[in-house]
């Protein structure tokens, strides 16, 4: 039950109890995981689309691009990699694993390819672990 309650702590809470001394073991765990693993980069990569899709042109695509690769899937593997598909530049269907360590993305809006398809923008799935 303490457990869950450590994973759903802000890290500044969890940094607070550990200062103080409260929650053991449990606590210092729940930071290092995270200190760990892709979370944080995973998040900030949902948060950065998210915020691009809503000042991006509506006739604007809004993808991720990561080397070569325009993405337009994106998961996480807990708890450290990200599993990324979509198209490369010489226009074939690919996928790259990338340790959460490793990975350099930018998150653009680009005219759509095709104007009469809906508006792409890259998706994400749930955590698999």
């Amino acid at each position: 039950m303490f457990m869950s309650t450590c994973q759903q702590m802000p890290y500044e809470e969890l940094n607070r109890w550990i200062a103080g001394g409260q929650g053991g073991q449990m606590v210092i765990d729940e930071r290092n995981r995270r200190l760990l693993s892709g979370d944080a980069t995973w998040l900030a990569l949902k948060k950065a689309v998210e915020e691009l899709s809503l000042i991006a042109p509506k006739d604007h695509d809004v993808v991720l691009r990561v080397n070569d690769l325009t993405v337009l899937e994106a998961r996480y593997i807990e708890p450290h990699t990200f599993l990324f598909g979509g198209v490369s530049d010489d226009a074939f269907r690919s996928w790259m694993v990338i340790h959460f360590s490793q990975v350099v993305f930018r998150v653009i809006h680009r005219p759509r390819r095709d104007p009469q398809k809906p508006r792409i923008i890259t998706g994400f799935s749930k955590p698999e672990g």
